[in-house]
């Protein structure tokens, strides 16, 4: 599977600080991995069942993300040359085939460009080619796009899938993956592209999305081939303002691809602010206090303003900054950064 990271604040951050600095930056998430809090040792499982989960969370979370690198960055730069331009901050992409790490251009860029809001991406093709244009995040007007995880028996539904896109989305796609098909049918239902909407039809227009995906499964494919169609939807999009992410897999039994979530690791990424410090709590009580439940992460007011970092896999090795989201759970934070987590819920 794909590794991404997605950082939105009111205070921007130097992209070298956040992708390419902290010491389990995405740009080192090719190979190695820190997933915790993603294995539960539960004494009662057998060792069959032990050996089942093992092997599920190695499917979808262990492999070699060597197939290509995006990166999407907000800025305001065009404003300064249109004075009536004031829609708001428009993205910037950087895409290659090449090793991040050993690209000079990414490096550059990272090292002399800050953003307030960045998604970035490293690729596992589920298949290929391993092109540029099959790099995410994919970018529809002032709004980005990216997923970790595949859409079960894509190649089969293409045809059905494509029928529920919009002629306009339908002629924008470059590639052949399964992920820019899905954004292109997400911004479908979101509607026009160059506009800011509201973060509830966001998640509105997820839900449906993930709906389609699976309507045109259903439409397609045969019962046995059902019953095997599990999708795997890690998916997260932003119009430089707001954004919303989600971890879902449709299956009783399997776990979505991991996905983290902090609201305070961004302090320690930012050299603006070297007097911050990651220490953790003390107590499980502070460590509840700071995380918050199963539904809600709690956000604190600091040097560096509120910002939501959500991450494949956390980008620091201190596990007390980072909340690993429940299956099927969807995060979004809205334009003055209140923070939402809750159970996505599907059209009927």
């Amino acid at each position: 599977m794909c590794r991404w990271f997605a950082f939105v604040s009111h205070n921007p951050v130097l992209l070298e600080d956040v992708l390419i600095d902290p010491k389990h930056a995405i740009t080192k998430q090719v190979h190695d991995h820190y997933l915790p809090g993603l294995l539960h040792n539960n004494p009662d499982e057998t060792v069959e069942q032990k050996a089942a989960a093992e092997k599920d969370l190695a499917l979808r979370n262990l492999m070699f993300n060597i197939d290509g690198f995006g990166v999407a960055w907000y800025t305001h730069t065009r404003a300064q040359f249109e004075p009536d331009f004031t829609q708001g901050p428009r993205p910037a992409m950087y895409k290659t085939v090449a090793p991040a790490l050993t690209d000079p251009t990414f490096t550059y860029i990272c090292g002399n460009t800050a953003s307030s809001c960045i998604l970035a991406h490293i690729r596992a093709a589920s298949a290929p080619p391993v092109v540029q244009t099959n790099n995410h995040p994919f970018i529809f007007g002032r709004h980005s796009f990216m997923h970790n995880g595949s859409v079960s028996n894509f190649r089969s539904i293409r045809q059905e899938l494509s029928r529920r896109i919009s002629r306009e989305n339908l002629g924008l796609i470059q590639g052949n993956s399964d992920t820019e098909h899905v954004a292109a049918l997400y911004f479908t239902h979101l509607g026009d592209t160059a506009a800011t909407h509201p973060i509830e039809h966001m998640r509105d227009a997820l839900a449906r999305t993930i709906k389609d995906v699976q309507d045109a499964q259903a439409a397609v494919l045969t019962p046995d081939e059902l019953k095997t169609s599990a999708n795997s939807l890690n998916l997260c999009t932003t119009d430089g303002e707001q954004m919303i992410a989600v971890r879902w897999r449709n299956s009783e039994t399997e776990q979505p691809p991991s996905l983290y979530a902090s609201t305070t690791a961004g302090v320690v990424l930012n050299r603006k602010h070297p007097g911050a410090s990651n220490e953790g709590p003390d107590s499980p009580q502070e460590l509840l206090a700071k995380l918050g439940s199963a539904r809600e992460l709690a956000q604190e007011r600091n040097a560096h303003g509120l910002h939501l970092i959500v991450a494949s896999e956390p980008t620091t090795f201190d596990a007390r900054d980072w909340k690993l989201l429940d299956k099927n759970d969807c995060i979004m934070v809205d334009k003055n950064m209140r923070l939402t987590v809750d159970a996505l819920r599907l059209p009927a």
